[in-house]
């Protein structure tokens, strides 16, 4: 005997149990992401555990009521229809949709967190249109990741469940309205109203507002992963226009490379044009590293999920990149810092010295500009040839239009590989495209074959979710016990990149050229200490010349948009440009910029200076003022054509 079904005729009641439902979902799945990601995020004290409670129950309460206002009107209006068997069926699957739309998100975030430092927003509808293998990784995502997703599951199960056993009851026949049942309507309204708009506030709640609940690296703890969609499809992501004047801004800080001052200690002095030569006295720190040379290849290698924690040149105690810590000890070895916590980012930062400071990576972004002067577009000024290497599917992240516009004249990607060498059996890795030692040997292949001087940027792919192995590595580089599966794809790429720079060596073009080796982002972060808002963005950051051997740490930060301008200065081109970093050959002391969920950071001597979330600044005038000049002209730049 089935069991019967509780009926509640009034229904405000029944909506406020819908509502109360769908917000204790949304609670829940909020303790699980905060329970899952309790290692980056410390709170310190009852008194803001108190206050990121009550911050999730105000974005809770504005969540709610924003996503459910079409269902909860469709079941106010007082029209016939609203007791029509029909009518609330619809209502009821709209209803659930919304509550997939909510714990979905929510639940991916969970994990998803650890690797972007930021909550989905409504870049997620860019990313699913920019190729990419989405259904198989799906579902690897789902299956390595059980416990969450049985959690989730779980949940809406739940809802389920509590919904089936309530109902409406049905009415035959018309009644007509009462003036109640109006006033009823728009009381209803009112208080959804209110509700939405965080309270009874001048301004409606923004996602900059979880600072009034909870310090800025706390703040993803306050909102959620459906608000902060539903409020980055209408919100203006870029820096405040009034965050500082103009003129100021412009004194503070500038990003025009051509027109920045350079010290002749440090830099590229009497560069003198000759015949296929450039004439030049050239220092790195105190050291001259060449007089009279030729144009140079350059070559920047981006490794994917690389961090410093990882890395015995670093002070890892554990390494797992044997061979780029003996590399090290020839480079100029820098603190590294990426900009983003994305790929897409960082190859923007690198390639074009943008940095994405926006909900939106800048490539994405409506406020990306194609003829905006990239560093290959500038080399290839300079006679060079260009070339990006990327073993993924063609179109994946939309890199392959990019560098288009980056002025590359070949992108080389999965399709590439196998037009020229075939399907052959163990290359592809079943999920992202070629594994990273064929992908590199044909690399070093086809670079051989450009014409010189020239400019490759490579980025791996292998160091990445699922993770996979070739299967003739399984034994050679596998996880131990307990240890994140990303740190035998380290290994393996750390051997790749053995085998790529064994056979560049032996090709003609080798000594004359400069490679750049940096992370796009950090992969797991492993220890407390790189779970601090300065340790989250550590990546490798090394300039290798084969023709001198530097041998030398630096302390400096080196943020990913200082090598396009550092290149310039050590190649000794002065192409007037925008950079929104400084060249390693400059006076200025290393800095780096990042957005996080909500706020902005300042980091320099490896420590975060300045803050500003919405209203809420921390750290001293002189940071600030630098940090705001910086935004100001991120703002002006990216915006200059649209308000032409």
């Amino acid at each position: 005997m089935s069991k019967k079904k509780r009926t509640i005729s009034n229904i405000y009641a029944y909506l406020l149990i819908k509502f109360v439902v769908a917000f204790v979902s949304l609670l829940i799945a909020q303790a699980v992401f905060i329970i899952v990601n309790r290692g980056m995020c410390q709170v310190s004290g009852s008194h803001e555990w108190w206050s990121l409670i009550w911050g999730n129950v105000v974005f809770g309460l504005a969540t709610v009521s924003t996503a459910f206002l079409p269902y909860f009107v469709l079941m106010l209006l007082p029209t016939e229809l609203r007791w029509k068997r029909w009518y609330r069926v619809v209502c009821e699957m709209l209803y659930y949709a919304v509550m997939l739309l909510m714990i979905v998100p929510a639940f991916c975030d969970s994990i998803y967190y650890q690797h972007t430092l930021r909550l989905l927003s409504a870049d997620i509808f860019h990313y699913l249109t920019v190729g990419g293998q989405m259904g198989t990784l799906t579902w690897m995502f789902l299956m390595d990741f059980w416990p969450v997703t049985l959690t989730g599951v779980t949940l809406l199960i739940v809802d389920l469940i509590i919904g089936a056993s309530m109902k409406l009851p049905e009415r035959d026949s018309w009644r007509n309205h009462t003036a109640n049942d109006w006033v009823g309507f728009a009381v209803c309204m009112l208080l959804l109203a209110v509700m939405v708009r965080g309270g009874f506030g001048r301004h409606s709640l923004r996602l900059s507002d979880a600072a009034k609940y909870a310090e800025p690296k706390n703040s993803v703890l306050v909102s959620n992963s459906l608000y902060s969609v539903i409020r980055t499809m209408w919100t203006d992501e870029l820096p405040k226009e009034d965050i500082m004047e103009q003129n100021e801004a412009n004194r503070t800080f500038s990003t025009d490379f051509r027109m920045t001052p350079i010290d002749s200690t440090l830099g590229c002095i009497g560069w003198m044009p000759g015949a296929g030569q450039y004439m030049a006295y050239h220092y790195v720190g105190d050291t001259l590293v060449s007089e009279t040379m030729k144009q140079k290849n350059v070559v920047i290698l981006v490794l994917e999920s690389f961090s410093q924690e990882y890395m015995g040149c670093y002070g890892a105690e554990k390494s797992y990149t044997p061979f780029l810590d003996s590399l090290a000890k020839l480079c100029y070895l820098y603190n590294g810092r990426s900009n983003g916590k994305k790929s897409i980012e960082g190859i923007a930062a690198i390639a074009s010295s943008i940095p994405t400071l926006t909900y939106t990576a800048y490539t994405l972004s409506d406020h990306y500009d194609s003829t905006r002067l990239a560093l290959p577009a500038i080399l290839k000024r300079h006679g060079y040839s260009t070339a990006f290497y990327h073993g993924t599917y063609n179109g994946v992240m939309n890199f392959d239009s990019y560098c288009r516009h980056a002025g590359f004249d070949k992108y080389y990607g999965k399709d590439e590989y196998e037009e020229q060498m075939g399907e052959i059996e163990g290359d592809y890795d079943g999920a992202w495209g070629i594994f990273d030692e064929p992908f590199l040997q044909y690399t070093s292949n086809t670079m051989g074959k450009q014409r010189e001087p020239f400019f490759s940027m490579i980025f791996t792919v292998s160091s990445h979710h699922p993770y996979p192995i070739p299967e003739k590595y399984k034994d050679r580089f596998k996880s131990a016990k307990g240890e994140n599966p990303l740190l035998k794809c380290i290994s393996y790429t750390d051997y790749a990149l053995s085998r790529f720079f064994e056979s560049a060596s032996k090709e003609d073009w080798y000594e004359n050229t400069i490679f750049v080796i940096l992370g796009d982002h950090p992969g797991y972060v492993l220890s407390k200490p790189f779970s601090t808002l300065s340790g989250l963005y550590r990546i490798p950051m090394m300039i290798f010349d084969p023709s001198h051997n530097f041998g030398k740490r630096s302390d400096r930060i080196v943020q990913q948009p200082d090598i396009m301008p550092t290149l310039l200065d050590y190649l000794g081109f002065k192409d007037r440009c925008t950079c929104f970093g400084t060249s390693l050959f400059r006076e200025e002391e290393g800095f780096q910029v990042a957005f996080g969920n909500g706020y902005y950071q300042l980091n320099t001597c490896d420590t975060v200076v300045a803050t500003i979330c919405g209203k809420y600044e921390q750290g001293s005038d002189d940071d600030l003022r630098f940090l705001k000049a910086y935004l100001k002209r991120y703002r002006d730049v990216l915006t200059a054509n649209k308000e032409e």
